[in-house]
Formats: structure tokens, sequence, C-alpha cells
């Protein structure tokens, strides 16, 4: 009996061994805790609305709870809104950081100033006329913003996803007299110390520098372009892509973002109907020294003596 009970207990030992050094790559990073945040600004206020944007929210926080994210979803969201999800967000990433892979995903209404990017909640002003910096960060949430929530929470591993502007989604006025800013370049001037500065739809890469470390960041289109919306049908150009291949198994960070921007571009081409975009992406050492599957293949781990 001694002896029965001893090889229970080595048999039971070896397995929890074999369980965490023998994983393969891909199963290892797997096991990481996953947090989201998905926020879809759709109906705005001063702004014309991007009723595809909905569908964009919808089927990103469908697509991250099947590869095991724990999704914090919100739509039509105020500034207050906005922050207040954004510090929730933080506080999940927070707890077991060293274990936790983070994804920031925003679609709605954007535009860029100088190397900043900004995601516009329902209720800000439009861009019309002369605004000015401070303006801009009190009405409007900046990408600065996020980064500073991943470099205080210090987890793992983060992903930041816009899919902005959506400057060319309607070309009619509304009821309420929204501005459509469709096919222009310019949609405001701020004051700077030469003059009046261009701001421009659009998002720009930004600088590695300022990024949060092992983090990857990705944009629906590159610096001064408009994005494409949809209607309330279907998703968002960028997104319609992402959901194509987000759930594809086995498939590097770097090759995933590829396929989208590939399959983007091409769509773009071959319909004339559509506006040339090309997203755009960047990354703070992820792509060197970091590996992550957002679906492992189906690995059959052998036996190892």
């Amino acid at each position: 009996m001694r002896i029965l009970i001893l090889c229970l207990l080595l048999t039971s030992l070896f397995q929890g061994c074999t369980s965490s050094l023998f994983r393969t790559p891909l199963e290892q990073y797997t096991q990481k805790r996953r947090i989201a945040l998905v926020i879809g600004n759709a109906n705005y206020l001063n702004w014309n609305n991007v009723p595809s944007v909905s569908n964009d929210a919808d089927g990103m926080t469908e697509a991250l709870q099947r590869l095991n994210f724990r999704v914090l979803k919100v739509k039509d969201a105020s500034r207050k809104k906005m922050e207040h999800a954004l510090g929730k967000f933080e506080s999940l990433l927070k707890q077991e950081k060293d274990k936790t892979v983070g994804l920031f995903y925003f679609s709605g209404h954007g535009f860029k100033d100088q190397d900043e990017s900004y995601m516009v909640p329902i209720e800000a002003n439009s861009l019309s006329g002369n605004v000015d910096p401070k303006t801009l960060k009190e009405e409007n949430m900046t990408r600065t913003e996020v980064y500073q929530v991943m470099k205080n929470a210090e987890n793992h591993m983060n992903f930041i996803i816009f899919d902005a502007c959506r400057s060319n989604a309607s070309t009619e006025n509304d009821s309420k007299g929204k501005n459509d800013s469709k096919g222009k370049d310019v949609i405001a001037m701020r004051k700077g110390p030469n003059g009046f500065i261009e701001i421009k739809p659009g998002t720009n890469p930004g600088h590695s520098g300022d990024m949060p470390d092992r983090s990857f960041l990705a944009y629906a289109t590159e610096e001064d372009h408009s994005a494409e919306g949809a209607d309330k049908s279907s998703y968002s150009l960028y997104t319609k892509h992402l959901l194509k291949f987000i759930e594809v198994s086995g498939l590097s960070v770097p090759d995933f973002f590829d396929k989208v921007s590939d399959s983007v571009e091409k769509e773009t081409e071959d319909d004339p109907k559509l506006t040339k975009q090309r997203p755009n992406a960047s990354s703070n050492e992820i792509s060197a020294k970091e590996k992550f599957f957002f679906k492992s293949e189906n690995v059959k781990q052998q036996p190892v003596w």
C-alpha cells in the first residue's frame, strides 16, 4: 500500500512538472490572462453618425470573447464614460500584471494633431473654425491617455487598435445640422507659433519611444487619410478584415496585421467606389522579443521522457 501511494504521488508530481515545463511555446502564450476594452461610438450629437461602428464593437467583442478575452464593451460613450471605462481597464490590467495581455480597441470618429491621435466622444463639438490644443484634449480622448494606462499597469503585453477616422462616412447633413467633412483634407485650424496649423482627419502611427513596452499599435489608415465606414448592415472596412483573420489559428502578431493590411488595400484597389486605404502599424519590442497568437494552432503534445 505504501508503495502504491508513493507511486501515485510521484505520478502526480511528474504530471504537474510536465504540464508547465514541456508546454510548447504556442501553449505557453495562450495561457496568458487576456483583458480587452472595446469602445464603439456610432451615434454622435455634433458629428455624422457612423452606423457600422455599433456592429464593429459587437463583432470585436464576440470574437475576443471566443479567444478567451474578458471584454469591457462601451458603446456611444461620452468623454466621462470613456474615462471611467479606461480606469476600470487599468485596474484589471494591474491584477496579475505579469501574466496579463491587454487590448484596447476603438471604432468611431478620430483625428490627429501633430503627433497626437484623438478619439471623439459622442458629445464632442465638431471641428469647425479655429480650435486650441487645450480644448482638443478636454473634449476628446487621446492616444497618450491609453498609453499611460498601460504604462501604469506594467502588464505583460498590449495591443492598441484604432479604427478611425470616419469623416467620410456620410454624404448628407441630417436634420440636426451635423457637419459633413467628406472629401475635405482640412477640417479645422489650430493656432501655432507661426500661424495656423492644419488639423486633418485620420491618425498617425506615433513614435515607438512614446509607446508602452511590449506593445503593438495598429491603425485603420495611414497618416492624414480617412477610414471607410459602412451602413448599419455591415462592419467598417478595417474591422471587417480584422474579424476575417483574428480567429485564424497560428498567425503571429506581424503576420496577422500584415494580412489585415494587405486585405484592406486589395479591397480598396479592386472597388472603385472605395477610397484607397492603407493601414499603418508599429511596435515597441513585441515583434523581436515576444510571441503571441490570438488563436494558437491545435498542437498535440508528444510525451517527453
